[in-house]
């Protein structure tokens, strides 16, 4: 008796959305600012009126068939990580946010490589996180550079997949070079990164977004085209007309990528969002953001193509209520709807900071999320009969086999969460947080991730000397130097 999940759009309303936004890109269309990616639709009979491109039905419908139905990815060490497929799903770290954000001494700083390194080093402690992102762009490198640093970090910190963004095309192929010097094989062979580029909303494509995905293609990367239509701002103020619009945005892109490498691995959806009147910000702990995740986990579904979640993050400033009620409640939705790959997990601040305790932290939320979903086995020895009748009525259950062997199924071992009884509670002050705190320190000492050769080591460093020769020495970091 397994929770089933929820349902947010029917069937119907997914074929709605859908025809919906073939409409779109038929009578609307979209502008591509890349020549390149016109000259490939004019080829396949777009009608092209200068950057616009109006689109046929039949080229999106084309792309759906040719799109994988199912992604593997990989980790350094060539064991397969995720099968992104049906209702798999897997959580990994945030993309890049500009501040760090110190739990201990609560206080935003700028993010530097070190704190890359102590997150890939966290996220590799978390079992139930499946992947890395940068979390930030380091403001300690170089910015013509930097990504290729933090590749660097993640890959020494962590042997986990990573999903990445790129200075340009020519830092792809440099990244590139990266992945296939520390995992020795080509990087078509059993990928482990997964290369992240979104469009423009409102239905725009830079002309280098399509150029670093036409080199990820190339290096045999799988592609996450993620649009991020912000209801009110970007998109349309409504939910559904913000769905339909990133919906259609992503439509287009997948043509691209199909129209240029036939048969190329594209993880659908995106970071559908709403605008906070207030604020003016994109908040990502709002309801409206939980709802669009929903549905382009369902959408996902429908096109039978693995979808993009987002979860475990927060507009709080820390660790508090409202960032324990918001990524608790998008962890369990995105598991309810069965979204794939989910990111963002360890996100503050309206995705401006990032902090190694909220990884942590989620990572005891999302098995608490999973438990719930795994719901309660019903069969004729989890109903006990037998056992009800040995013991019968004003008897103890504690001692009896039948528990011993079904107590540590059954019952989650929670971490961080306070059940002790209350006499116990009142002399000691130490917090939620603590407790967090000092096993984010311990593990930093602790954890071993699976360490690289020193051919590996050496290859990749090598990779880095070249791509950094005309920057000052004094500026870059030793991406060598562990996480602390």
């Amino acid at each position: 008796m397994k929770l089933h999940g929820l349902q947010l759009l029917t069937s119907d309303e997914c074929r709605q959305v859908h025809e919906t936004s073939l409409s779109v890109l038929e009578t609307v269309g979209v502008k591509v600012f890349n020549e390149r990616g016109r000259q490939l639709l004019k080829k396949a009979g777009a009608n092209l009126q200068g950057d616009l491109a109006r689109l046929p039905r039949a080229l999106v419908s084309q792309a759906l068939q040719q799109a994988p139905k199912a992604v593997k990815v990989f980790d350094r060490c060539g064991h397969l990580a995720m099968e992104l497929e049906g209702r798999n799903s897997y959580f990994g770290a945030g993309g890049p946010a500009p501040q760090y954000f110190d739990e201990q001494r609560q206080r935003f700083r700028p993010f530097r490589l070190a704190d890359c390194a102590r997150l890939a080093h966290i996220c590799d402690a978390c079992e139930y996180l499946s992947f890395n992102m940068a979390m930030a762009h380091c403001a300690d490198a170089p910015v013509p550079v930097r990504d290729l640093y933090e590749i660097a970090v993640m890959i020494r910190n962590s042997p986990k997949p990573i999903i990445f963004t790129a200075n340009s095309p020519g830092n792809v192929a440099l990244i590139a070079a990266i992945f296939r010097a520390a995992g020795r094989r080509p990087g078509a062979e059993k990928p482990y990164g997964i290369f992240y580029s979104e469009p423009i909303s409102p239905l725009t494509h830079a002309p280098e977004s399509l150029d670093k995905i036409w080199q990820a293609l190339d290096e045999g990367f799988p592609i996450l085209y993620t649009p991020a239509p912000m209801a009110g701002a970007t998109g349309p103020a409504t939910l559904a007309g913000n769905i339909l619009l990133g919906n259609a945005e992503w439509l287009s892109g997948l043509v691209l990528t199909q129209l240029y490498q036939p048969g190329a691995a594209v993880i659908y959806g995106g970071v559908f969002a709403n605008l906070d009147y207030g604020t003016c910000i994109m908040p990502y702990g709002s309801a409206e953001l939980h709802l669009q995740t929903m549905a382009v986990a369902e959408m996902g579904r429908y096109y039978g193509i693995p979808s993009f979640g987002t979860a475990g993050c927060s507009d709080a400033s820390g660790a508090d209520v409202q960032s324990g009620f918001e990524a608790g409640v998008s962890n369990l939705l995105n598991l309810a709807t069965s979204a794939n790959l989910i990111h963002d997990v360890g996100w503050l601040a309206s995705a401006s900071a990032a902090s190694a305790e909220q990884l942590l932290i989620n990572n005891a939320m999302i098995v608490h999320c999973k438990r719930i979903m795994a719901g309660i086995e019903v069969n004729e020895r989890a109903l006990a009969l037998d056992v009800i009748r040995e013991i019968g009525p004003g008897g103890s259950f504690l001692a009896h086999d039948h528990t011993l062997s079904h107590y540590q199924a059954e019952a989650l071992c929670t971490r961080f969460w306070d059940r002790r009884p209350l006499g116990k509670r009142l002399p000691d002050n130490k917090s939620f947080m603590d407790g967090v705190i000092a096993e984010t320190a311990q593990l930093l000492k602790s954890h071993k991730p699976v360490p690289m050769t020193d051919e590996q080591t050496q290859s990749v460093d090598e990779i880095l000397n070249r791509a950094a020769k005309n920057y000052s020495l004094k500026s870059l970091l030793n991406w060598l130097t562990p996480a602390k």
